[in-house]
């Protein structure tokens, strides 16, 4: 592109003067069977083309589409913009021109757009290779380089790959996202029930304490009995409200009772009381060693897993006291 004037015309970008040269020649073969095809491909060339010039460093291509059916033309085509535009200003440039392509040169031969910024020539039979340069006499000019050419079939191969590519991305992203909670969802079972079986090994590691604990009691006191837990429950009607006789620091106490029809005051230990075994252990030792006849006598216990309760004679005239707070009153 060749152009002088007497004004700054670097100081906008506003394509002036257009100027649309159509070939009066006609296609010398019958597209009436095939136009939407030809116009579809005719635009696909020129949008390529538009995009390929604005994005080189001359902003300058040409392009070609060869034709498989034999009754459609090769098609060619150059576009060029003024060096200075960035490649966003060259594009909004040629835009216009796919339009009047498609508008004034339906059917012909070929034809040009030409502009002060920006310029497109098509031709279904011409070559758009660029003449030579002529040898500058001046020995500082330099030959510039060849033309920028990008095949247009090789551009849409590429688009189609990085949109296969994104689909494959985008079904992916969620199997691995289920695959990573479904390892997430293993682990955190697997800690569980390791910590289950934690549990289950304290458990079992107090019952020797427990056996050895009952059998030293009752080696005290033949009147030392270890009550079942269903048998508790049974007395107590499953720990009823009606049953209720008080509540203390370390847990309820209720009436119950026994199947003989002997009467008797369960205190049942709270978890949250602080009692360990230990601490139960020690406490039903103190008391067994308490026992006198104006006291209230310890009958027996149970021990069941939490479940921590003493089992006391019931007597109706005796404070509820010794019950709820247990041995600190009798001491």
């Amino acid at each position: 592109m060749l152009r002088f004037s007497n004004k700054n015309f670097l100081a906008t970008t506003v394509n002036e003067h257009m100027l649309v040269i159509v070939s009066i020649e006609s296609l010398m073969v019958n597209i009436s069977t095939r136009a939407d095809s030809f116009r579809l491909m005719l635009f696909t060339l020129l949008n390529s083309t538009a995009q390929s010039a604005a994005n080189s460093s001359r902003r300058f291509t040409t392009s070609r589409l060869d034709v498989s059916v034999s009754s459609l033309p090769t098609l060619y085509c150059l576009m060029q913009c003024t060096p200075d535009l960035t490649a966003d200003e060259c594009t909004a440039c040629l835009q216009p021109y796919l339009q009047y392509t498609l508008k004034y040169m339906d059917g012909k031969k070929g034809g040009r757009v030409l502009g002060t910024r920006c310029s497109m020539s098509t031709m279904p039979l011409i070559t758009v290779n660029p003449p030579p340069q002529p040898q500058s006499q001046s020995p500082v000019a330099a030959a510039p380089p060849p033309p920028e050419v990008q095949a247009t079939t090789q551009e849409l191969h590429g688009r189609n790959s990085r949109r296969r590519a994104l689909w494959i991305i985008a079904a992916a992203a969620p199997l691995l996202s289920i695959f990573l909670c479904a390892i997430l969802f293993v682990v955190w079972i697997r800690r569980r029930r390791k910590g289950t079986e934690i549990l289950h090994d304290q458990a079992a590691a107090n019952r020797p304490e427990e056996d050895e604990l009952v059998w030293r009691l009752e080696e005290k006191s033949s009147e030392f009995t270890l009550f079942d837990l269903s048998e508790i429950l049974h007395a107590t009607h499953d720990f009823s409200k009606e049953n209720l006789l008080g509540q203390g620091g370390f847990g309820p106490v209720y009436k119950g009772q026994l199947a003989d029809g002997t009467e008797i005051a369960v205190k049942r230990l709270a978890s949250h009381s602080g009692q360990g075994f230990t601490e139960f252990k020690n406490e039903v030792e103190l008391i067994a060693k308490l026992q006198h006849s104006n006291l209230v006598k310890l009958m027996g216990c149970c021990i069941k897993g939490e479940e921590k309760l003493l089992v006391y004679e019931y007597l109706p005239n005796k404070s509820l006291d010794f019950f709820i707070f247990g041995t600190h009153n009798v001491v």
